[in-house]
């Protein structure tokens, strides 16, 4: 299963809606309207316990979601070849270290778990982040290409708040229920480790900065993002906090303003 981004290639078929049911995706054709590099969905066919069928199904689902969030980021996603895999493994994004291909890895059966194109948009708009931010931060580039050690929590809230901003694009007039259920169920409770992605609090207030951002039309920099780590945990993070606000709404649009871009036109 292949869709070409390359060359400028203009098709809209796809990209002109937003779909709000895995069924409303299932008879779309896959192209895309992008020029992100080749994108590719396959499936890891050891271990599947779902019928052929439903594999393909999902595999269908994933890459025609995946090329719609590659369209929303336009420049914030780099220009790379993107395979996404289905398979026995966890949600995770591998981009490599020559700047050419990425591989987001899904579980070959969340898709009918989740039982939503809103959920399944969250879930991969969060994994296409990770390599949006790859690119944009050479430190966390050099520290993922020397095997250090990375800030998980830190850059897995802030890939909440790019998928955020995703979701409320390409679904402008959902409540966002779904998905911050599916947080609530996706979320990991093992506070100490160092892979600890958020609290349920946290990933929710930060998938919420996303989505008010792009409400306010402003504009993502995923660039922005990285290079204010700080601000970006004084927003989510209500212990760091170093300014005083006389409302939630002046704190919110105190951050949105310094981590996002202004408002599009």
């Amino acid at each position: 299963m292949r869709s070409s981004f390359k060359d400028g290639q203009t098709r809209r078929s796809v990209l002109s809606g937003c779909a709000c049911s895995l069924t409303m995706l299932l008879p779309t054709p896959l192209c895309a309207d992008s020029d992100r590099g080749c994108l590719t969905a396959s499936i890891e066919e050891e271990g599947q316990s779902s019928p052929a069928s439903a594999q393909s199904a999902n595999a269908r689902i994933v890459s025609v979601i995946g090329s719609r969030l590659l369209s929303v980021l336009g420049e914030a996603a780099p220009t790379f070849d993107y395979e996404f895999k289905l398979g026995r493994f966890s949600p995770s994004a591998s981009p490599d270290c020559l700047n050419t291909r990425a591989t987001i890895r899904f579980p070959a059966n969340l898709v009918s778990e989740l039982g939503s194109g809103e959920a399944v948009t969250y879930v991969l708009g969060h994994e296409i982040a990770h390599v949006a931010q790859y690119v944009a931060s050479s430190n966390l580039k050099r520290q993922i290409c020397q095997g250090r050690s990375v800030d998980v929590r830190t850059y897995e809230l802030m890939a909440d708040a790019i998928s955020g901003w995703c979701y409320r694009i390409l679904f402008p007039g959902a409540t966002s229920d779904i998905v911050l259920s599916t947080i609530s169920k996706l979320s990991d409770y093992e506070f100490s480790n160092a892979a600890h992605h958020g609290t349920v609090t946290e990933r929710i207030s930060a998938f919420n900065l996303g989505t008010s951002a792009s409400d306010k039309r402003m504009r993502l920099s995923v660039v922005n993002l990285v290079n204010n780590i700080a601000l970006f945990e004084e927003a989510i993070f209500p212990s760091r906090q170093i300014e005083s606000f006389n409302s939630a709404q002046d704190k919110r649009d105190y951050y949105l303003r310094r981590l996002f871009v202004s408002p599009r036109s």
